[in-house]
């Protein structure tokens, strides 16, 4: 009867692993790949060891004076608030999360805007839980896609410098891959009218310090950190001497405002109205240096 099986065969078959396995050559090269991997390993936690490490604050210092003059400011084509002189000019952009629903981005592409500040997520002031926003993944596909470059922003309720590295953190393994070409910004706030938030009683150096140490781990990820607040928010709960490295994104909503410190970035109205957007939305501006 045909089994199918060549004995002749297995044999040989057996004779070669036979002495793969028993030569010095093969365990020399298994050896050596093991001790590749494990120092692969090694690193790799090293580097991210350094990724999650604050010193703690700097020296104080002196933070920059805004240089910017009111009679540089106008409305541009789009009717976006705008600058220009002889040292910076602006870029028109909008802050979005999921409390605006779906957006049409290539609508929003086509009134102007060039880039967009997406809500990536918060942690909830009662539970203390990192969540992402419900449509921080559709919104960051869909403004890319419409040639927009975009930047994330994270509600923080931190109430330690470990909590802000967590969050940090948070934000980084979810920015991986996406191709976010703007900042990434730390946005904490209290809970208007309430004592309740998790954050309320923390000192002016305990929150400069959590926000100091979130910028500094997601700078230690390759991305560009900055602090957002209103001026009563810069003013009464920062201290700008001990941040002289961080760039600020401004909360101010007027047409000219009078906050005499250095911002990169102004969210100038919480009214906005664009095409693909259905209600008000944030409208802010980007200052950029000629040079």
């Amino acid at each position: 009867m045909d089994n199918g099986i060549d004995f002749g065969n297995g044999k040989k078959k057996n004779n070669i692993f036979a002495r793969i396995f028993t030569s010095k050559f093969f365990w020399l090269v298994l050896i050596f790949a093991a001790i590749i991997v494990a120092v692969m390993y090694y690193a790799s936690m090293q580097i991210e060891k350094a990724r999650s490490t604050y010193a703690g604050l700097p020296a104080e210092g002196g933070y920059a004076y805004s240089d910017l003059s009111y009679e540089y400011f106008y409305r541009d084509g789009y009717n976006f608030l705008a600058y220009e002189d002889d040292e910076y000019y602006t870029r028109r952009g909008i802050d979005v999360s999921e409390f605006q629903g779906g957006i049409d981005w290539k609508l929003v592409a086509e009134c102007g805007v060039q880039f967009v500040m997406v809500r990536l997520g918060y942690t909830g002031n009662n539970t203390g839980i990192m969540n992402l926003d419900a449509y921080f993944e559709t919104n960051v596909k869909g403004a890319r896609e419409a040639g927009l470059d975009v930047g994330v922003y994270y509600f923080s309720q931190a109430r330690s410098v470990e909590e802000a590295i967590a969050e940090a953190q948070f934000v980084c393994k979810n920015i991986r891959n996406k191709k976010i070409n703007m900042p990434v910004a730390f946005d904490m706030e209290p809970l208007t009218g309430t004592e309740s938030d998790r954050i309320h009683g923390l000192t002016m150096r305990e929150i400069t310090e959590i926000s100091d140490a979130f910028c500094d781990i997601v700078e230690k990820h390759g991305y560009e950190a900055m602090i957002y607040g209103n001026p009563t928010w810069i003013y009464k709960r920062l201290n700008l001497g001990l941040l002289t490295g961080r760039n600020l994104w401004l909360a101010h909503y007027t047409d000219f405002s009078d906050f005499p410190y250095r911002y990169s970035f102004w969210q100038y109205t919480d009214r906005g109205t664009i095409d693909g957007i259905e209600g008000a939305v944030d409208l802010d501006i980007q200052f950029i240096k000629k040079d």
